[in-house]
């Protein structure tokens, strides 16, 4: 397969990025500076026109039917002062399963995973400060994976209405990252959205943000989410490219994006015709 490095300078908000992006899977957000975040499950208090990113990508178990049996997207933020991050997650189902068994496929949930080490990691003493973290909600239960100590800093709750689902998602990244990750525009993060829909049949799905599983520990298998301030413009970046072996590229191919002046680099995956 022909590999294709393209160059460009990009999202013109990213002009003097330092980070050097290790989360690859092929998908980016941008997080735009927000405040006045209640987490209560409500999302009354968000700002209207938030990117929605969708949340499609049966990764896991079985795809779902069609759009009446699972649609989800995400919308995210960031609040530069308290140092958090912000996500809201919105998922119409056809049913809506609770377990009291607390298994994580056996009811609906909603997962978030994050990645700080966007950063060369200082010492070693510092290390628990880049571990790829979990936060989970499963039914009513609440779990986080990852170092122990950074088990605290987040909070979600859940408002079910109907067959709308809302999932509102508060992580503390100045305290996850002890103050070594500053959440400031033109940075960027490692990030993953993922929902579980369990159905009476028993079936049960693992849709994705971005693709891949086994996202806990493995940052090139989460999306790249670039923080931006309130005053950012943005373009985009279009083109096509032409692998020499098609079946091959569009199965395995990306394409890497990157601004001169920085050492800030996405990996991008077109779509089946080439374009990205």
């Amino acid at each position: 397969m022909k590999r294709c490095l393209c160059t460009f300078i990009f999202f013109g908000v990213l002009i003097g990025v330092t980070d050097l992006v290790f989360a690859h899977n092929g998908v980016v957000a941008t997080a735009a500076k927000i405040d006045g975040i209640t987490i209560d499950g409500d999302f009354s208090d968000w700002p209207e026109g938030l990117e929605e990113y969708p949340i499609e990508d049966p990764a896991f178990g079985e795809p779902p039917t069609d759009i009446s049996d699972f649609k989800a997207f995400y919308r995210i933020g960031y609040d530069e002062v308290k140092q958090v991050l912000y996500v809201a997650v919105t998922v119409q189902d056809d049913y809506s399963v609770i377990d009291t068994t607390d298994m994580w496929n056996t009811q609906d949930g909603c997962e978030i995973y994050a990645y700080l080490n966007h950063l060369e990691v200082p010492s070693s003493a510092e290390r628990g400060a880049y571990s790829t973290l979990q936060f989970s909600i499963y039914g009513n239960s609440r779990l986080t994976y990852g170092k122990t100590k950074l088990r605290a800093p987040y909070l979600v709750e859940v408002l079910r209405l109907g067959n709308t689902t809302q999932y509102e998602w508060l992580v503390n990244v100045g305290q996850l990252a002890h103050g070594i990750r500053h959440l400031s525009p033109n940075s960027a993060i490692a990030l993953d959205v993922v929902v579980v829909d369990k159905d009476l049949d028993d079936s049960f799905s693992w849709m994705t943000w971005g693709p891949g599983v086994n996202k806990w520990g493995f940052a090139d298998r989460l999306g790249d989410i670039l923080l931006v301030s309130e005053k950012s413009r943005l373009s985009k970046v279009s083109g096509k490219i032409n692998w020499s072996n098609q079946k091959t590229g569009n199965k395995e191919g990306f394409i890497y994006l990157s601004a001169n002046e920085t050492k800030t680099q996405l990996r991008v995956k077109p779509d089946t015709t080439g374009k990205f």
